[in-house]
């Protein structure tokens, strides 16, 4: 029977579904809403506690396959979690992903990539490895190079289903918690993908045929191809009509080694835990002091400490959260270079490095220097509750340094599972609420419960002192992580889809002062005469990159900040502007100065606002002052125990423009 050709199908509100090749993936990943596999038979319609519901919506673009048998497969686009920006190579890797068709013959002229199908035979835990075929047969691949694991093709990704320790939900989700954490782990991008039984089955028999008997991995090839050969109703593994099996399509990173520092042997329970807390590297996050004491202030020598520093407390988290089972001993990390732009932003690059070992990248900067940044590529073992390789909530209280950025984004994930939004995403998008191998319920709830104890557990540090949020590399670079300042973010939530200009993150939380905002981009506000839950009002007003467009207040609702409005009238109309104006947080940057420095000889400190009130005292060049408040081009500040004000005429950048 031959390949019928591949589809993409999506479907809006009043639309009527199309048909799109796959050079629209693009296109579709950014504008299409769909239900998955609506019209198979079967699935439930809650898809909580309960096998992969077919009928419930999910994703934003669904790509259909027709196996040679006439069975459908799917891969879904997922949707990104509301409020948080994920990089842009997501959603071109995930497009890849969904472009690979398995069942396509090299040369026909069905859509999508034609790939090698091998049975995943290193380590222990099944799966399928889509290669590239780069001339060679697929026939002859398939039963002839997929034999031995040293295959001369690259590989391009690992499709996983819940078999053994092996969970779908946990690869989709580490996926999602990474990017809400502001990419923590370096996750590799997942999306879910079904295939046909008859098909797996194949993998399956040569999984078996191919790996080493009496080891791990060939027991459990054995018991994939009996669950292939005699499909039952399993909830974690086959759709409701049994004709295919779903997991998650995992892209497959280049480059990466073990990271040798933290990566110790995989020992059996607690100890496995204990040796890896034991490396000098993870014993630094439990250093009472701030890191200003034991890591100098030059970018060169602090930022490959406080990279490492922060990529170990964030695994710890993430970790806890998903109760992982199989991390030690299976930690990763790439080379990159790293320096800090003109404007004291962090940049990376990957290294690439030639047989040898010698790197071929070319310095993006004079100033870069090597360093590690952790890939957390194996994530499968996750939602194991309760063993003794997991972290606990006692060792997150034993943490004495953090990064601000990734507590703001746990703070808001955590608000999220309270309003009830984040549980319908993780349940839609990452399947966590589907069965485990041992077909019970293995994720939300649990990972909810976790999500809010890590988020309720370091603030309660925070607040205490005891957790100091000095990880970043560019306040450490600039002394700003001192405690007196490190405390005032505990209170703080990611409110936004980009970290503003200032990596206090001041537009959030606790806001003392209004942040300017700043347009990234062409955008638009929106307007809106009543209240936040009228957001989605429709009026839009263009605006230039780089333009100031006003000041903006405590966020409302859907990650939009109410602006106080100062634009000018050649920009809207002024019946445009007669109710209150909200922005969204991805379109623009907010600056809020929480000190200043003197930039004039002296600087007169002010009973009020005004070059006619009284002076309180002085401040010469180069000293600096803290931020209260702002009014009519003067910073509020303190002195003598009194309100007091500077005018930012005298003082540097950015402090000097803020308006």
């Amino acid at each position: 029977m031959t390949l019928r050709s591949l589809s993409l199908m999506f479907r809006t509100p009043g639309a009527v579904s199309g048909l799109v090749g796959v050079a629209g993936l693009a296109a579709l990943v950014t504008s299409c809403k769909t239900r998955d596999f609506s019209d198979s038979p079967g699935g439930s319609s809650s898809g909580i506690n309960e096998a992969f519901d077919t009928k419930a919506a999910r994703g934003r673009g669904t790509v259909n396959y027709v196996a040679p048998n006439g069975t459908k497969e799917i891969c879904i686009l997922p949707k990104h979690f509301p409020g948080v920006k994920y990089p842009k190579d997501d959603g071109e890797d995930e497009a890849k992903l969904c472009s690979l068709n398995f069942h396509k013959a090299p040369g026909s002229a069905d859509a999508g990539e034609a790939v090698a199908l091998c049975p995943k035979l290193s380590s222990t835990f099944p799966g399928v490895e889509p290669y590239e075929l780069d001339g060679n047969s697929k026939g002859d691949y398939e039963t002839k190079l997929c034999k031995s694991d040293d295959r001369p093709t690259k590989r391009l990704a690992k499709f996983k289903q819940s078999v053994s320790c092996s969970f779908t939900g946990s690869i989709l989700g580490y996926y999602h918690l990474s990017r809400i954490l502001g990419t923590a782990g370096n996750v590799p991008v997942a999306v879910i993908r079904t295939m046909d039984v008859a098909a797996h089955k194949k993998i399956a028999d040569r999984g078996v045929a191919f790996s080493t008997p009496g080891e791990l991995n060939n027991t459990l090839w054995k018991q994939v191809q009996a669950m292939d050969a005699s499909p039952r109703e399993r909830k974690n593994y086959f759709l409701p009509d049994l004709t295919a099996v779903f997991g998650a399509l995992s892209d497959n990173p280049s480059g990466e080694e073990r990271y040798t520092e933290i990566n110790r042997n995989s020992a059996d329970g607690a100890v496995a835990k204990a040796n890896f807390l034991n490396t000098a590297a993870a014993r630094r996050l439990f250093e009472s002091s701030g890191v200003g004491t034991f890591v100098k202030r030059d970018f060169a020598s602090a930022a490959p400490v406080l990279q490492q520093m922060k990529d170990i407390a964030d695994l710890m988290v993430m970790d806890y959260v998903f109760q992982q089972q199989d991390r030690f001993g299976n930690i990763h990390a790439q080379d990159v270079y790293a320096w800090m732009d003109s404007s004291g932003e962090v940049e990376t690059k990957k290294i690439k490095r030639d047989s040898a070992g010698k790197i071929t990248t070319a310095k993006p900067d004079p100033s870069a220097v090597v360093m590690k940044r952790m890939l957390l590529k194996d994530n499968d073992c996750g939602s194991r509750p309760g063993n003794p390789k997991a972290f606990t909530e006692s060792d997150l209280k034993a943490l004495r340094h953090f990064s601000a950025r990734t507590y703001k984004r746990l703070q808001f994930l955590a608000n999220s599972f309270r309003t009830g939004d984040a549980t319908k995403f993780f349940d839609e998008e990452t399947l966590l609420a589907t069965h485990d191998a041992l077909g019970q319920e293995a994720g939300l709830s649990g990972f909810k419960t976790r999500v809010l104890n890590a988020a309720d557990v370091l603030k309660t540090q925070c607040k205490s002192g005891k957790l100091l949020l000095d990880l970043s590399i560019e306040d450490h670079v600039a002394s700003k992580n001192l405690p007196d300042i490190v405390k005032t973010r505990c209170d703080e939530v990611h409110a936004f889809e980009d970290d503003p200009v200032n990596k206090d993150g001041g537009t959030t939380g606790v806001t003392k002062i209004p942040g300017k905002a700043i347009a990234k981009s062409d955008t638009f506000l929106k307007a809106s005469t009543a209240s936040a839950s009228s957001l989605a009002d429709d009026k839009k007003c263009a605006f230039k990159q780089g333009l100031a467009i006003g000041y903006s207040s405590k966020r409302v609702e859907g990650g939009h900040f109410k602006l106080t409005v100062d634009i000018p009238p050649s920009v809207c109309n002024a019946a445009f502007l007669s109710g209150d104006v909200y922005a969204y947080g991805d379109h623009f940057n907010f600056i809020e100065p929480r000190e200043c420095t003197v930039e004039s000889s002296t600087a007169n400190v002010r009973a009020d606002a005004s070059t006619s009130a009284a002076i309180l005292t002085s401040l010469a060049k180069g000293a600096k002052f803290s931020v209260d408040g702002f009014k009519n081009g003067w910073f509020q500040t303190t002195s003598g125990g009194q309100v007091a004000w500077v005018s930012a005429s005298t003082t540097e950048e950015p402090c000097k423009s803020f308006k």
